[in-house]
């Protein structure tokens, strides 16, 4: 996601929702194992397939035991990636100039010292479409974005049960 052309989606923070429906062979051998992989995936991914939820992974690798769950003919999955907030973050901070006035820290980042006019009622509201608002600055307009969302290859993996 944080190399779409579109802004919406290269900033985006939240949880997305990838659907597919697949084929799989008239016969599944019970001598094997089956294994979604969901390759690269950032941050945080619950699967469904089949209307049985697969449970949720934080870190790679993105594996889920679908043994008893696949069928032959047709699947139903249902992939959810929660991504993280900075990219976010780094989106609004391009928006428009922060009235906020910050102090460098001795650790990443600056810490706020006077809010925004807007936040504190001398404005109307907000300007522009910015999303967000935190009180300590880790991210700035151009910083480069983290990998986001479902980057896969999604697959998978067979193998004999032994």
């Amino acid at each position: 996601m944080s190399k779409h052309v579109n802004e919406d989606v290269r900033y985006f923070s939240g949880t997305v929702r990838y659907e597919t429906e697949f084929e799989m062979a008239d016969h599944l051998p019970i001598s094997q194992s089956y294994l979604l992989n969901l390759g690269e995936a950032f941050q945080f991914a619950r699967v469904r397939l089949n209307g049985h939820d697969l449970g949720l992974r934080m870190w790679a690798p993105y594996h889920f035991d679908i043994s008893n769950i696949i069928r032959s003919g047709a699947n139903r999955l249902e992939i959810e990636v929660t991504t993280l907030w900075p990219n976010r973050l780094i989106g609004d901070e391009r928006l428009y100039p922060d009235t906020a006035t910050w102090k460098k820290n001795g650790y990443q980042g600056s810490q706020l010292t006077s809010f925004p006019k807007w936040l504190k009622g001398a404005a109307p509201e907000q300007p522009g479409a910015r999303s967000t608002f935190a009180t300590w600055k880790h991210w700035n307009k151009d910083d480069e974005l983290l990998p986001s969302g479902l980057l896969g290859p999604v697959s998978i993996m067979v193998q004999d049960r032994n």
